[in-house]
């Protein structure tokens, strides 16, 4: 089976972005039409068998217990009560739509959407898949089968280029973004370790694993100590194996419903709402009815 799971919110703030400003003259409509469009044309760019989107509800309470400002930082635009209660309203508006476009949507209390990502890898194991996000954390599932799509640079990651992108190997991902750290998840790494300095270090040592095992093996003035605090912690908070078989081996599927199902009457609802046309139009809703 094809399979293609969605970065939920990282796709909701690509459309805000591509199509911001959108309105349907009176309410903001920029996530609706974006994403259904988005998803549209990846349906048939990949042409899969099966649609999933993953959404974020909250960080996982034993990230914060790990690093209290893990995604403490992240970027915010200053925006009213109002614009905040559009965004909300788009959303709900679009997992609905996508309940009735065959689209399955994983949705649960405190769980984030890369860890349901990476659930959804495992139920697939075998089956050929493709990640929908901008975020790097995803390099460290490639595999033959497996590839990641970034719809933000319009650049498809597999395990021949990733290097050539990244600096680094898919089995060499978390640990490389242990010792540089995460920004974006206001990760701190291994103070002292640049992104050229972990390449030498992953060169010469293979992991860190395998470094903090051999007491005979030395780099520059690494503090034994200290690097294996800083691994312990960033292991789990970046590894999605180790965070799952740590934290969630036992945890159930949460989806939006027990099967989606293809639904006219919603989609023509929702369309003179929000007074979208494009998804009305004779042959768009082709590859959603195709859907499993």
């Amino acid at each position: 089976m094809r399979i293609l799971i969605i970065d939920g919110n990282k796709l909701q703030h690509r459309a805000m972005h591509a199509y911001s400003g959108l309105t349907n003259n009176v309410k903001p409509v920029s996530i609706i039409y974006g994403m259904v469009l988005l998803t549209n044309h990846m349906i048939k760019q990949f042409k899969p068998e099966r649609v999933y989107v993953c959404w974020d509800t909250a960080r996982h309470k034993k990230r914060l217990e790990l690093l209290p400002g893990y995604k403490g930082k992240r970027s915010r635009h200053l925006r009213t009560p109002e614009e905040y209660a559009a965004i909300e309203e788009q959303r709900k508006a679009v997992m609905k739509l996508y309940n009735g476009l065959n689209v399955w949507q994983l949705y649960g209390p405190g769980m984030e959407a890369d860890d349901w990502i990476y659930m959804l890898t495992l139920k697939h194991e075998g089956d050929k898949i493709v990640i929908v996000s901008s975020d790097k954390d995803f390099n460290q599932l490639l595999t033959s089968k497996l590839t990641i799509w970034n719809p933000n640079k319009s650049l498809l990651i597999h395990k021949g280029n990733v290097r050539g992108h990244f600096g680094y190997s898919e089995n060499e991902c978390v640990d490389y973004l242990s010792l540089v750290g995460d920004s974006s998840d206001n990760i701190p790494g291994y103070r002292g370790m640049g992104e050229e300095t972990t390449k030498i270090f992953l060169a010469q040592h293979g992991s860190i694993k395998r470094f903090l095992e051999n007491k005979q093996l030395e780099f520059r003035k690494i503090d034994r100590a200290k690097l294996e605090e800083v691994y312990k912690r960033n292991r789990l908070l970046i590894g999605l194996k180790a965070f799952y078989n740590k934290y969630l081996k036992n945890h159930e599927f949460a989806f939006y419903s027990k099967k989606p199902t293809f639904n006219k009457s919603l989609l023509i609802a929702t369309c003179k709402e929000y007074n979208i046309k494009t998804f009305l139009k004779k042959g768009f809703t082709k590859q959603f009815k195709q859907l499993k």
